[in-house]
């Protein structure tokens, strides 16, 4: 939703901003329980193996995670690329997320009507705003604050 809402790349709201832990949770934009976990950078990535390990003994590693896997490629898109991120080394990565492969996704689609949702609600609620009913917060994305 902030990708639609600001116009600006997944890129540039990630990694190029020094972000290095990406917790992309899909279960509010229509998939079953699936969550993907996108780690930047060479020394990031070295801990890989300490989060399989601590997904896996908290239960997090279901037996058919091909199921997961085609909601993921589903709703991001391009499978052949999502394919290619597990034998892929970090930079490569960063490349790949820089290019924008996942701009034509469903989950953009899903996010701007989600963000006009919110508009068309935020909307209805300033017509009772007589009423003592106010907005919290300037509607940036797909949540609305009302007080």
């Amino acid at each position: 939703n902030a990708v639609m809402s600001t116009g600006s790349s997944p890129a540039e709201l990630t990694w190029k901003a020094g972000v290095d832990f990406l917790t992309l949770g899909l279960t509010k934009t229509g998939t079953m329980g699936c969550e993907v976990i996108i780690i930047f950078g060479q020394d990031n990535c070295k801990r890989m193996h300490d989060l399989y390990a601590r997904a896996k003994r908290s239960g997090h590693m279901p037996p058919k995670i091909r199921y997961f896997d085609a909601q993921i490629v589903a709703m991001l898109g391009h499978a052949k690329d999502m394919e290619r991120l597990q034998s892929m080394d970090p930079q490569s990565i960063q490349v790949l997320a820089s290019k924008d492969y996942w701009k034509d996704g469903l989950w953009l689609q899903l996010a701007s009507h989600a963000n006009a949702m919110a508009q068309h609600l935020s909307n209805a609620f300033l017509e009772y705003e007589s009423q003592g009913i106010s907005l919290m917060h300037p509607v940036q994305g797909n949540e609305v604050f009302v007080k």
